[in-house]
């Protein structure tokens, strides 16, 4: 099985096989054909990650809790966009578990 094969089953893609690599499909669920997933490649911010970087810009010290309120996405998810945001150096969280919350960087 040759590699594009695989890599249609595995995104459930539907594509050109001429044109494949010219980027990003618009028919592929899983992620694209470039290996990106949620819009986070080369710094690009999906939704999510935007506005819960610009609830945290507008609120510094803000806690997980009002962020979920806020921006109505469930925990883990939010969990899983605070590590992204602090890897690229956006976000930061300062204080201790139950007093401390969420500053945005730089």
């Amino acid at each position: 099985m040759e590699s594009g094969s695989l890599n249609k089953r595995r995104l459930n893609c539907e594509w050109d096989e001429d044109s494949w690599l010219a980027g990003p499909r618009r028919n592929c669920r899983g992620g694209t054909l470039n290996g990106t997933l949620n819009g986070t490649l080369n710094g690009i911010l999906n939704e999510s990650d935007r506005r819960v970087l610009e609830y945290v810009e507008g609120n510094p010290g803000c806690r997980a809790s009002a962020i979920i309120a806020e921006v109505s996405i469930p925990r883990d998810t939010l969990n899983k966009i605070i590590a992204r945001l602090a890897k690229a150096g956006k976000v930061e969280r300062r204080g201790g578990k139950k007093t401390g919350g969420y500053y945005a960087k730089g």
